[in-house]
């Protein structure tokens, strides 16, 4: 499953009153996230992906995403298995004078199906058997 969300984030946005946008998903296995910038953000938009009021990307909740004309991407294992099956995205700018729109991407695998890929046969059993790790 893929989804796709853009988040406004008006010029001079504080940190303290975000622009905010609660994204709905399904039941599954978070595989990929990408966060894209648009060419201007000049790494003066900030963002991080929350749940339950708790920030779940980037892990470090004293840090955020930011960017300049860049897609940043990453693989992720994370299961979305309770209600609500829904992120919140948060993005501030306060030295902006434009406003921009940050597009989130995220990639879910039905849970099963990761489930079943973590076991021997899964990616990361193949990653280690791959290095030579047993």
């Amino acid at each position: 499953m893929f989804y796709e969300f853009v988040l406004a984030v008006p010029a001079n946005t504080a940190k303290a009153a975000p622009a905010e946008l609660e994204v709905p998903l399904d039941a599954g296995a978070v595989v990929g996230v990408s966060v894209q910038f648009p060419r201007g953000c000049r790494g003066e938009v900030q963002v991080a992906i929350f749940r339950s009021n708790h920030q779940v990307w980037p892990g470090d909740p004293d840090t955020y995403i930011s960017g300049d004309d860049a897609i940043v991407p990453w693989v992720e294992d994370y299961d979305l298995d309770d209600v609500p099956y829904s992120f919140l995205l948060r993005g501030w700018s306060p030295t902006t004078r434009f406003a921009h729109n940050i597009t989130f991407r995220f990639n879910l695998l039905p849970l099963d199906t990761a489930r079943a890929q973590r076991g021997a046969g899964g990616l990361l059993a193949r990653v280690a058997r791959m290095l030579g790790v047993r």
